[in-house]
Formats: structure tokens, sequence, C-alpha cells
């Protein structure tokens, strides 16, 4: 089956100001819906780690700023948290390889 060009589009975003909340987020696919629906991900968004490496370089292509503020962690399981694990090292991979991209937690 043939994806449509919206299926494959990324969603618009207001790249000063992308907020990442995890509240609540009790499973990864919830984590991973938070950041394909902040991020505006399209609907082929793997839902892993890789998936959003990819995506992520997609995105932040251009050198055009951004700032992604994350909260909600502090309300997460320890076993929740220790899966955002990966993720922030790729927000830092990401930020290193492009310092107008940053990413802050606020809670």
């Amino acid at each position: 089956m043939y994806q449509t060009n919206e299926e494959r589009a990324y969603k618009p975003i207001d790249f000063h100001n992308i907020v990442l909340d995890f509240t609540d987020c009790k499973y990864p696919a919830d984590i991973h819906r938070v950041l394909k629906d902040s991020f505006g991900f399209p609907e082929y968004y793997g839902a892993n780690w890789d998936a959003l490496w990819d995506c992520l370089n997609d995105l932040f292509f251009s050198s055009e700023e951004a700032l992604v503020k994350i909260c909600g962690i502090s309300t997460l399981d320890k076993e929740m948290q220790a899966y955002l694990k990966p993720m922030f090292e790729l927000f830092s991979d990401i930020s290193d390889d492009n310092p107008n991209i940053i990413f802050k937690s606020i809670s």
C-alpha cells in the first residue's frame, strides 16, 4: 500500500517552543506518542530510538534555532525514567552536532 503525501509529511511545529510533556506516560508507546506529536513526525515514525534519531536529523537538517522543553520526567516511575536514558543521550548528540538546538529539562 502506498502512503499519501500527508502520511509522509512532517506536521508544522513552532521550533522556538517545542514542549515534550511526559506527565502520565506509563508505557514506552506513550513516550513515543509524545515525541511524534510534539515534533510533528510523519505517520511512518517507527516509535524506537533509531527512528527518533532519523526523524530528528531530518527535522533539524537546517541550522534553524530550536528550543525543546522537557517536562514531566519527575512524574514517571523509575523504570520509565530509565527507559528515557537513550533519548537524553540522543538529544545530547543532536545538540553537540548543532548548537542551535537546545534541549532543556524543566521538571
